[in-house]
């Protein structure tokens, strides 16, 4: 316990000195950079230089002209147009931070990256606290009835936004010590008496870990006694030595430390860190129960990790245990990491492909369900690890399932289950742009670290904004699930959604199958759907999300800034109307100039018409921007954009099977408007969902998927993109369809009741407007969403046929990815991120879930190769046919 403590105190002055250097260098740079700002305000607007006092005045004087002239309506809430709610706008720092200007990528046409940011980072703008009204971000799902009224009140969509580095100091007059001392003061006040106590003999003594222990010494066959008893020795020091390796120990002192330190090290790399007032109040109500809290972010950064932990400390809340992967175990960084929570987990909980370790699996199983009898929190990531595509990932239930046993065995009465989403504006991980090429994962050391941390300190990353999603009770919904069971074992024709159709990349316990019955693996697994969908639709869209989305699909071919800030206007109510929300809001050309600087010019590129040279410089709308979407750049475009395309996916999936049944050609020469069979299409679509099962959670697992495509399907019609004719009853269409999933979903005990259940509905004809041209480019912009997913599907579709012969799946991956980049070196694909090795991957995924491909392990080597229904030549050349229809238009 000594040398613990000691090392804790070595640790606290190691990050006493390195914050004293770290903040030292930031005040220097800081105030260059104040300099410089001030430098190019006089010389790029009056012309001529004066003393930065009178310039920051000068400033300010402006800004209040404009204000009273009717100036940019961040600034004044009363000259905005009249729309239905109004996200924060990038927010000033209260504490006395000013922005520094950066060693960004220079955005250079007549001074406009002077204008915009100076614009940005030295007027005043809108705090997110006046922003009042806000959509129901991440509320419980409706088959958690009693989840989703506790803790909720309706008063939450009125609670605005909270910048957790906003540091209020009761007022600017204070003495200038007061001013100084603001964050130590406000790190003092948080209650941090929480208790962590230490399990590892707890956990190493426990049944199950000695029962594993026997096991594996059974296992050796040895028969000798003086054998076996080394053996078991060997096997206790092992497990000591995975406890020792494994456990958090946690400190408070470390965490009131780290608290100040990131307080001061956030509030210069970051613009603001936004949480919801009504949702940071429910998580408080919730912890107080005395529950585990299980937080499940959507995984973007190694920052997630120190964020969350950072808004719960501000809060009063217990830190949770943080799964970490075993990679982050680096010098010193593992020792911080440990203390503020974290415990290393294997990557691989397996050494050897294809047996268990399971004297591992017993000794992490056992670890995580002594501290749950605790009551102590949990976080980790369901993904599994950071996605490289910007989308949610398909969720994996290894550690999930940890606590549902222990809540179905009894040992622990219940606990809150909380999805948290995370959206940055600006990449803090630099881009995967390697990965998506092929190239394997650089492993993580003490001085890729600290360069790292290095070229993070040199930028400045915008805004993030943390959703923490409504908790609901894991207890409940096992009883829900068990009830559905129930229902669906004495259903003939049982719903279809994609917890049918879907594998998960691990949703057995830890222990494996012959633990983990059927019922309680497909409960594991609709648990992580369901966080998932809920983050997914949590997401807040960025103004580069906006950006990036429009770019790709509208404006690929390049646009002015004028263009682009209608189109972002119409996107902002597009997604209002889905119920998401945005994180920006403002004048539509600062919104698109600010995201374009953000962004940098390596993304987007700029350039001023022939004919208006001088006058972009005073109407920067004026200016022409156009996306990078050659390789590898349009990754990192890709990846911004994803977030905001979340949003659209199952438009674009009913988009994508219109264009895949219809003749357009004809058509658009006859200039008649397209006939289309209700019922093929919703074949279409789902067939296209079944194939892109592993890019997307179309739909939460308690709701059908032909229920969530029909809803889209609806949402055409009443935009009138389809016609659909009334029949001579004068009801319609629509009418008996609702009326006939309503029956089916009431569960009648008698029988001979629902006789009249699965009475056939006449088959529907809509109409495909293609008179108005704003429908027409709508479905093009919804199809041209998921066009470079598809096309990455059909070119691994196409290379099967290699498959003749087995081969290592690295392998066929690295050879397939080679023949996509020559098609894009020729010219033969569409678009260029149909390369992406993540698409390549999912594709060959859904191939051996489809049965198209088999998986096998040869040793250690991982094998594929075809299926026998698909090593006949004419089956394959059908499912790439398949695959085909949906590629062209």
């Amino acid at each position: 316990m000594l040398g613990f403590e000691q090392s804790q105190n070595s640790i606290l002055l190691l990050l006493l000195f390195g914050a004293y250097c770290i903040i030292r260098v930031i005040s220097v740079r800081h105030q260059r950079s104040i300099d410089i700002k001030i430098a190019a305000h006089a010389d790029g607007r009056r012309g001529t230089r004066m003393n930065p006092a009178d310039q920051f005045k000068d400033v300010f004087a402006n800004w209040e002209k404009r204000r009273q002239g009717g100036g940019p309506p961040s600034a004044n809430r009363s000259s905005r147009p009249n729309y239905k709610y109004k996200p924060s706008e990038p927010m000033s720092w209260s504490g006395g931070r000013r922005s520094r200007q950066n060693n960004r990528d220079p955005f250079k046409v007549n001074g406009l990256q002077k204008f915009v940011y100076d614009h940005y980072k030295t007027m005043p703008s809108v705090s997110a606290d006046n922003a009042n009204l806000r959509p129901n971000m991440g509320r419980c799902c409706q088959c958690m009835p009693n989840s989703r009224d506790r803790f909720y009140e309706d008063s939450m969509p009125t609670s605005g936004l909270k910048d957790i580095l906003r540091v209020d100091e009761e007022g600017r007059n204070n003495p200038l010590i007061v001013q100084w001392t603001c964050h130590i003061v406000q790190v003092m006040r948080r209650d941090v008496s929480h208790k962590y106590p230490d399990v590892s003999i707890a956990t190493a003594t426990s049944p199950s870990v000695v029962e594993a222990i026997r096991r594996v010494v059974i296992e050796t066959g040895t028969e000798d006694e003086k054998e076996s008893t080394k053996l078991l020795e060997e096997q206790r020091k092992k497990v000591r030595k995975i406890i020792h390796r494994m456990k958090a120990t946690i400190s408070n002192r470390l965490i009131r430390f780290t608290g100040w330190f990131l307080q001061k090290l956030l509030g210069h790399l970051l613009s603001t860190l936004q949480v919801h007032k009504g949702q940071m109040d429910i998580i408080s109500k919730a912890s107080e129960d005395g529950v585990p809290m299980i937080y499940l972010p959507i995984h973007r950064s190694h920052l997630d990790y120190i964020l969350l932990t950072f808004i719960l400390f501000n809060y009063d809340i217990q830190a949770p245990h943080v799964a970490a992967g075993d990679n982050l175990l680096i010098p010193f960084f593992s020792l911080l990491m440990k203390g503020l929570g974290g415990y290393f987990i294997r990557r691989q909980l397996d050494l050897e492909k294809g047996k268990k370790d399971i004297l591992y699996r017993a000794v992490l199983h056992e670890y995580m369900l002594e501290l749950l009898k605790n009551k102590q929190s949990f976080e980790f990531f369901i993904e599994g690890g950071r996605s490289r595509s910007g989308k949610p990932m398909i969720p994996k239930g290894g550690l999930l399932s940890v606590i549902v046993d222990g809540v179905s065995q009894g040992a622990i009465n219940d606990a809150y289950i909380v999805p948290v989403s995370i959206t940055y504006e600006k990449i803090l991980d630099g881009n995967f742009n390697k990965e998506q090429m092929g190239e394997k994962k650089e492993k993580e050391t003490f001085w890729r670290a600290v360069i790292g941390i290095w070229r993070v300190l040199n930028q400045d990353f915008g805004n993030v904004r943390v959703e923490f999603c409504q908790p609901f009770s894991l207890q409940e919904y096992l009883s829900s699930s068990q009830l559905y069971c129930q229902k669906r074992s004495r259903s003939t024709t049982p719903p279809r959604s994609p917890c049918d159709q879907k594998p998960m990349g691990s949703a057995s316990s830890l222990y494996g199958a012959e633990v983990l019955v059927e019922t309680q693996r497909n409960i594991v697994k609709s648990i992580a759907q369901h966080v998932i969908h809920t983050c997914m639709q949590a997401q807040t869209v960025m103004s580069t999300n906006a950006v990036s989305f429009l770019l790709l699909t509208l404006h690929r071919k390049g646009c002015t800034v004028d263009e682009l800030a209608s189109s972002v206007m119409w996107l902002r109510e597009e997604l209002m109307l889905k119920g998401r929300d945005v994180g920006f809001s403002g004048e539509p050309v600062d919104i698109v100039l600010y995201a374009c600087i953000v962004l940098g010019s390596h993304l987007v590129q700029q350039s001023i018409p022939d004919n208006d040279s001088e006058g972009a410089s005073c109407n920067p709308g004026c200016i022409r921007l156009k996306p990078t979407i050659q390789l590898p750049h349009v990754f990192e475009l890709v990846y911004y954009g994803n977030v905001a395309g979340t949003a659209f996916v199952l438009d674009s999936v009913i988009a994508t099977a219109c264009y895949a049944i219809c003749n357009w050609e004809e058509a658009s020469m006859l200039g008649n408007n397209l006939t289309i069979s209700k019922q093929r299409l919703m074949e279409c679509a789902t067939q296209l969902c079944e194939i892109l099962q592993f890019e997307y959670t179309f739909n939460p697992p308690c709701s059908s998927l032909d229920n969530a495509l029909s809803d889209a399907l609806e949402q055409f019609i009443v935009k009138e993109i389809f016609y659909v004719d009334e029949d001579d009853t004068g009801y319609s269409t629509k009418d008996k369809e609702w009326a006939q999933r309503l029956a089916k979903s009431v569960d009648f005990d008698n029988s001979s009741d629902s006789d009249g259940d699965d009475l056939p509905i006449p088959d529907r004809y809509l109409k495909v407007n293609l008179e108005v041209l704003e429908h027409k480019a709508m479905l093009h912009f919804l199809k041209s969403y998921l066009a470079p997913i598809v096309e990455s599907y059909w070119i691994a579709g196409c290379q099967l046929a290699k498959l003749q012969e087995d081969q290592p799946e690295e392998d066929f991956l690295l050879n397939l990815q080679k023949h996509t980049r020559s098609r894009v070196n020729q010219g033969l694909t569409d678009y260029c991120e149909s390369v992406s090795m993540d698409s390549l991957k999912n594709a060959m995924k859904a191939f051996e879930t489809m049965k198209v491909t088999i998986i096998y392990y040869a040793g250690n080597l991982r094998m594929i190769g075809l299926s026998d229904a698909y090593k006949n030549q004419q089956t394959l050349c059908n499912f790439i046919e398949k695959l085909e229809k949906y590629k062209s238009y």
